[in-house]
């Protein structure tokens, strides 16, 4: 019997809650840290069985409740054998990628089988030659085989894959899509049906079947909304928490397509709701092909990092390549040396080539990338820009209308930053960071609850603001030797040290203070004045050039003149 713990996150608050769970232990686990009313999810995982760390974390963290509820309750009637084959399989990459398809694992029992003693090129060939019963021969004249090269042979054929826990390979039988085909949970296993803001699966089958479904905020009331959804949907899900002429923003997201919840937090939270949903109608489109090699390209490093290049992913099927099965350097040798045609020498001759070797200098050449998906390059196609060129989403998708703004205020976020003492250099350098490190990743820490979609409007908008200042201020400052930003305003007064007297008062008092300046000046003043004079009584270049000329005109002439003389002279 497996287990799964999941801690489940309400603002700054969380617990654990052990799985498979009931609605009640649900609604107990949300009082803890808010009540059954609060939006929430899951923050992190703890299971009782060994697999891939970054794998599961893409499939608990912010997942579905109710599917990984689903998915600790099948676990829980596996056999421990069963358990192993699974543990095995999720050490093979690109294998059980997504809870779908680990759930279904659970219905394919006999799709793999495990070799628990065969760990070994050795051990695999001696399990081929004396126990499979494929090799049909006298016993005796079995030691005669090559086992090092017939183990290798199987290796290189692709038989199987070594994992700690043995040698798996696939048995032959056909794989049954139970959960993926339909998204279903079963109505025992769905334990957060009862909630505010979440519909039931009878009543609302969309929900389980939607590309994404966000929720959807405003102050402390929030709501489900599957997407793609309709401006009507829409308005029913802002009735729940105000009303459809209330501002709301997206603080939470559920995802149907394989890719890590931390890729997509920053594109689809906070983000335009009519965007957002253009995407979701985007992505409902693609075939299940497709969706493998977007959640391949997630994980790569040069990974979709804003939502106009997620939106134009679906415009684009055949700018990437995806070879499932290719995990590495030696794979991809072997993929291009026997499989895929490109290689053309006798087939004795391969087995000296170093795969490895010729899968690394591929992968460097396409600047291709190994996922848990398999290998992903370029195809050669050229990306076509149909979204991210003019963020204009069609009329058909656009769900929010003119009364319905984002809580999101540019020019309201812009003087909070002002007022922390954040400049506008700020702003930029951390663009820059992100542009560099990717979107997901965060510099500053009083800019990290802004995604870059926001950052790049306060940055236009702060732009706009002082170039509009500096405008005005240059065509309607009375002062014009007071471009401070400030209109109108005068000079600093000075201090006045008379203390209120007049001048005859102070003439009385100080006599001297009254008298005329004397006409004698210092020596150090006098020859700054007559080196000032003889500043201003210096030619300007154009007078200097033009003398210049004019005496190298005469200096010319005089010079003809010498020659003509001197040819009299001769004559």
């Amino acid at each position: 019997m497996s287990k799964i713990s999941v801690a489940l996150d309400c603002g700054q608050n969380g617990t654990w809650l052990d799985l498979p769970a009931t609605a009640a232990e649900l609604d107990a686990a949300l009082l803890k840290i808010g009540g059954t009313d609060k939006p929430y999810s899951i923050g992190d995982y703890r299971v009782d069985f060994t697999a891939l760390h970054e794998m599961l974390r893409g499939i608990f963290v912010g997942g579905n409740i109710n599917e990984v509820n689903y998915l600790a309750a099948r676990l829980a009637e596996l056999p421990q054998e069963q358990i192993t084959v699974m543990e095995a399989v999720m050490e093979t990459p690109g294998a059980l990628g997504n809870i779908a398809e680990l759930i279904d694992f659970t219905y394919n029992p006999d799709f793999h089988e495990l070799l628990p003693d065969v760990h070994t090129t050795i051990e695999l060939a001696e399990h081929y030659i004396y126990e499979s019963g494929l090799v049909n021969m006298p016993h005796q004249w079995k030691a005669t085989i090559d086992q090092w090269a017939f183990g290798l042979n199987l290796e290189e054929q692709g038989v199987g894959v070594h994992t700690t826990k043995g040698f798996l390979l696939p048995t032959g039988e056909a794989w049954r899509e139970v959960f993926e085909a339909n998204r279903v949970v079963p109505p025992e296993y769905r334990i957060d049906d009862h909630l505010p803001g979440v519909e039931q699966a009878a009543e609302n089958p969309k929900f389980i079947k939607s590309m994404l479904a966000v929720v959807l905020t405003r102050g402390d009331e929030s709501a489900w909304l599957p997407l793609p959804a309709t401006a009507d949907e829409l308005a029913d899900t802002l009735a729940q928490i105000g009303g459809a002429d209330a501002p709301c923003s997206i603080v939470d997201f559920r995802a149907a397509i394989d890719a890590p919840y931390e890729s997509l937090h920053g594109m689809i939270v906070g983000g335009d709701l009519n965007e957002v949903n253009y995407l979701a109608a985007r992505l409902a489109e693609l075939p299940k092909d497709e969706r493998s090699i977007l959640a391949a390209l997630m994980e790569s490093p040069a990974q979709i990092t804003g939502l106009p290049q997620l939106i134009d992913f679906t415009y684009n099927p055949e700018y990437f390549i995806l070879t499932p099965g290719i995990y590495n350097a030696e794979n991809l040798g072997h993929h291009e040396l026997y499989e895929s045609q490109q290689i053309q020498m006798p087939e004795a001759w391969k087995s000296a080539v170093d795969h490895h070797a010729l899968g690394k200098q591929i992968a460097e050449a396409e600047r291709g990338v190994f996922t848990s998906r398999g290998y992903i390059n370029r195809s050669g196609e050229e990306w076509q820009k149909v979204f991210e060129n003019t963020r204009v989403v069609p009329a058909e998708y656009r769900i929010v209308n003119d009364t319905i703004s984002a809580v999101f205020d540019v020019q309201t976020e812009m003087q909070r930053l002002k007022d922390a003492g954040i400049s506008m250099g700020d702003i930029a350098e951390e663009l820059d960071y992100r542009d560099r490190a990717g979107d997901n990743s965060r510099w500053n820490d009083n800019l990290c609850e802004y995604n870059g979609d926001e950052l790049s409007q306060i940055e236009a908008a702060w732009q706009e603001q002082d170039n509009y200042l500096a405008t005005v201020e240059k065509t309607a400052e009375a002062n014009y030797n007071q471009i401070d930003g400030i209109l109108n305003n005068a000079p600093p007064r000075r201090a006045d040290l008379t203390d209120g007297q007049t001048h005859d008062e102070i003439a009385e008092l100080v006599p001297e203070a009254a008298q005329p300046p004397k006409d004698n000046v210092n020596e150090h003043e006098r020859q700054f004045m007559c080196s000032s004079t003889r500043l201003r009584s210096k030619p300007s270049i154009l007078g200097r050039l033009a003398a210049a000329v004019k005496e190298a005109a005469e200096q010319n002439g005089a010079a003809k003149e010498k020659s003509k003389g001197r040819s009299d002279i001769d004559r």
